[in-house]
């Protein structure tokens, strides 16, 4: 299954044929919601293929994954419940609020950089790490940082030098 199809909540409509019927589907199991507004026919499994074919549905030019949704991207079951990507511009640029994305901005140096097999732009599971790192308490940091070296997303001597940078 090389292609997997996910549809926009306005695709689903149109799919459906209607609003009421789309949130039928969704209700007996026929489609679920992969991230908010985007959603996949209930037999597609979970998987790389899945997440980036939703992200690249729900991502705005110019931005690239970071902090948690950059490490799921990468692997890492690290998505926090309410759906929310972060998202990160370049200092200096503005990204307008979206309904399902916390936007950053920040430094975004070369080698921080990543392009995942999907062709999405993220920034790297060390960065992502340390960045989440940096918004949440130590036992979540510890836990994260557990769940990227668990997944072989980064090594530890990968995560100590970006703690350092």
């Amino acid at each position: 299954m090389d292609d997997i199809s996910v549809l926009t909540w306005r695709e689903l409509v149109a799919v459906t044929g209607s609003e009421e019927r789309a949130r039928r589907l969704l209700a007996a199991g026929e489609y679920r919601r992969v991230l908010r507004g985007v959603y996949a026919a209930r037999p597609v499994p979970d998987g790389p293929l899945l997440r980036a074919a939703a992200l690249k549905a729900a991502l705005p030019a110019g931005v690239v994954l970071s902090g948690r949704a950059a490490l799921w991207a990468i692997g890492v079951d690290a998505l926090q419940l309410d759906g929310q990507l972060d998202v990160t511009t370049a200092r200096g640029k503005h990204l307008e609020p979206r309904q399902g994305m916390r936007p950053h901005s920040a430094l975004l140096p070369d080698d921080e950089l990543v392009e995942l097999p999907s062709g999405l732009p993220a920034v790297s599971a060390p960065r992502a790490f340390v960045d989440v790192a940096r918004r949440e308490g130590l036992v979540e940091a510890v836990a994260l940082g557990d769940m990227v070296l668990r997944s072989g997303a980064a090594t530890l001597e990968q995560l100590e030098a970006a703690v350092d940078r």
